[in-house]
């Protein structure tokens, strides 16, 4: 028997036995959770990179901190760091 075959009888017994174990059937639903999860997360990431350039783009326009800080939603000391940085 060839190697490779091998590997694919081994793969497909393993999932087979992993379907028949009735203790796993919840499985889809916990990897449909974790999947949401991943998008939330990916979503706020998104979320503070638009403030981040938001607010440099302000900097850069010469706007106040306090005018930042009140249309892009960071923090005045978040602000003098993009500042510093720039």
């Amino acid at each position: 028997m060839r190697k490779e075959n091998k590997l694919v009888e081994e793969s497909l017994a393993f999932v087979k036995a992993y379907m028949a174990d009735k203790s796993n059937d919840n499985y889809g639903s916990h990897y449909q959770l974790e999947l949401d999860y991943a998008y939330e997360d990916g979503q706020k990431e998104g979320s503070r990179d638009n403030q981040i350039a938001t607010a440099k783009r302000m900097i850069e326009s010469n706007y106040s901190n306090e005018e930042i800080t009140k249309i892009s939603g960071l923090s005045i000391s978040k602000i003098k760091v993009l500042r510093k940085e720039m």
